[in-house]
């Protein structure tokens, strides 16, 4: 039996997945219009990340969980005596806007010089491309020739200073 709390979850759970999908959209956008990165569409751009994209999914659902069954004041009372004056409202606008929030936040703690070694190798980047293209053509003397070129990039393309 599905309860209204259970479809509540379902509903802001969808829209903290579209705030993270938004967060993809713009990397890859980013992606696609850096001259550095081989990758020319955005539909290529997730075919190549698919499974890094579902491992940031999994990485991020606790902060759903979090938002959806605790209380702002409740979590910081873990770490500090200070309060939060306001009340974040549960909506789907929210789940959104922390499903953004929580990738963004993700891409950059990953790029981050204070994160540990063990961290960066734990949360997946999503700006590791590949692209094998091959070419057909003639040399000077008309025989055939294959071209083969494989461009990799494995790190962002700015580099994150402490």
């Amino acid at each position: 039996m599905i309860t209204p709390h259970m479809s509540q979850d379902l509903v802001y759970y969808l829209a903290f997945l579209a705030g993270q999908l938004l967060f993809v959209l713009k990397r890859s956008a980013s992606a696609i219009r850096s001259k550095l990165n081989p990758i020319a569409t955005r539909r290529a751009f997730f075919v190549a990340n698919w499974d890094l994209l579902l491992i940031r999914c999994a990485l991020e659902a606790p902060i759903f969980y979090v938002y959806r069954h605790y209380d702002v004041n409740s979590v910081l009372s873990l770490f500090t005596t200070w309060q939060v004056p306001f009340h974040i409202p549960q909506s789907a606008m929210t789940a959104f806007l922390f499903g953004y929030l929580a990738d963004s936040l993700l891409d950059w703690f990953g790029a981050s010089a204070k994160a540990p070694e063990w961290l960066k190798e734990t949360i997946p980047g999503i700006q590791v491309f590949a692209q094998h293209t091959v070419g057909q053509g003639t040399d000077a003397t008309g025989a055939p020739v294959t071209i083969e070129k494989t461009v990799t990039v494995t790190g962002p393309s700015v580099e994150v200073k402490p």
